[in-house]
């Protein structure tokens, strides 16, 4: 989840939801699109999110990618899938000042760290990559 202000953006584990909750009350739901198949099973999205102005980033770990949706502080749309295309399952994500940092899970061995600048439209554009020799686990961006 992630909050601003009153505002509490939540993915409902297992169902492909993001739910808006004010003040403890849930005001507006969105379904992301058909959830990922692996061997013929569903596999639920979306997992962690991240807030930048009116656009909410969600990982679709088992699809290496990241969702779009928009918020407001009434609603909540699911807006494009594939925002961003992943070498991994991505597990943390972190806003701040116009970046989106990303890390997914790499080839299972190395986890990879991404950083994007995010335009005025919601568009990514990847700034770099960083293998990691590691798994590991949990953004954050400093500055």
């Amino acid at each position: 989840m992630v909050a601003r202000g009153a505002n509490t953006y939540v993915t409902i584990a297992h169902s492909n939801l993001e739910a808006l909750v004010v003040n403890g009350v849930i005001v507006s739901l969105a379904m992301g699109p058909t959830p990922f198949m692996q061997s013929g099973n569903i596999i639920h999205a979306p997992c962690w999110n991240a807030l930048s102005g009116q656009f909410l980033y969600a990982s679709d770990s088992p699809g290496s990618q990241l969702y779009r949706y928009l918020v407001s502080d009434a609603n909540i749309f699911f807006d494009k899938a594939g925002v961003a295309k992943l070498a991994g399952a991505p597990t943390d994500l972190a806003v701040l000042n116009g970046l989106l940092g990303v890390i997914d899970g790499g080839n299972g061995v190395n986890s990879d760290v991404s950083l994007f600048d995010i335009d005025s439209e919601g568009e990514l554009t990847l700034r770099f990559t960083l293998t990691i020799p590691s798994p590991i686990n949990g953004a954050a961006i400093i500055q």
